[in-house]
């Protein structure tokens, strides 16, 4: 977990991973040079240790792409999993992670999420989850369907492609997958409900949505799927990116991932 001014929620998402079913694991919390009360808020965490809890604190803010490609350093751990610091996880879910991983070996996991507002209100599940894996891995080429706070993955699969490029500061978790995909990395898609994703204003995702499009444009032009068609499209936003481009890939997400919900429901 890295946090940078997560005040807010930051306590919420801790006690989310202390109350788990299984403690056996090691939580680490990259302190990624806040100047709210994030600091306040660690050390209260300090002595905990089921699970042991480790925490690095930083200065100034870096950023989360060189927190995410220097993963490997910061952990020895075969097994890593993912969270942001306002995200929730369900009580079960390292435990269910860790089972997954033991029975299918899987190289990288992800399961279905559901949205909370501020407050902590259910308000469903992520749009897209019904849509098949099978077809999530077919387009991912061309739009992620993964959440990046609900992921995991093995040490030896991070290693295999090169880890997380520092060089990528949004949609650092879309190279990632498409890094697997080009790999062949074994996935294994949780069809139970344990993570809970926060939608506020102030999420990367919303506030930095140009960038974020921008990032991902570039990152599916680098790795072209097999739909020719699609592939132009996207090295054509990427290419002359602007308002207008953003607006028309925007709208293409979103009808196409409309349409394989229809397709996949059969309405």
């Amino acid at each position: 977990m890295s946090v940078f001014n997560g005040e807010k929620y930051l306590r919420d998402s801790i006690d989310s991973l202390l109350n788990q079913t299984c403690k056996d694991f090691d939580l680490l919390i990259i302190n990624d040079g806040s100047t709210d009360r994030t600091s306040d808020i660690l050390n209260d965490y300090i002595n905990v240790s089921t699970p042991n809890v480790s925490i690095i604190n930083f200065k100034q803010n870096i950023g989360l792409s060189h927190h995410l490609s220097r993963v490997l350093n910061y952990t020895q751990s075969d097994l890593i999993i993912r969270m942001d610091a306002d995200d929730i996880s369900y009580p079960t879910r390292i435990e269910k992670i860790i089972s997954a991983y033991r029975r299918y070996n899987f190289d990288w996991y992800n399961s279905f999420v559901e949205h909370i507002d501020l407050d902590g209100n259910i308000i469903g599940l992520v749009p897209e989850s019904d849509i098949k894996i099978e077809q999530k891995r077919k387009y991912l080429y061309y739009m992620n369907f993964f959440c990046h706070g609900s992921a995991a993955f093995s040490r030896k699969a991070l290693m295999d492609v090169g880890g997380y490029d520092s060089s990528i500061k949004y949609a650092q978790d879309y190279d990632l997958w498409l890094k697997f995909l080009g790999k062949k990395k074994k996935l294994f898609f949780d069809k139970n409900v344990l993570y809970q994703q926060r939608i506020t204003n102030e999420s990367i995702s919303h506030v930095k949505i140009a960038d974020q499009i921008y990032f991902t444009l570039k990152i599916s032009s680098e790795h072209p799927g097999l739909n020719k068609l699609f592939n132009i499209f996207i090295k054509f936003c990427y290419k002359h990116y602007n308002y207008f481009t953003r607006i028309m890939y925007s709208y293409f997400v979103i009808i196409f991932k409309k349409v394989l919900l229809i397709s996949k429901t059969g309405k």
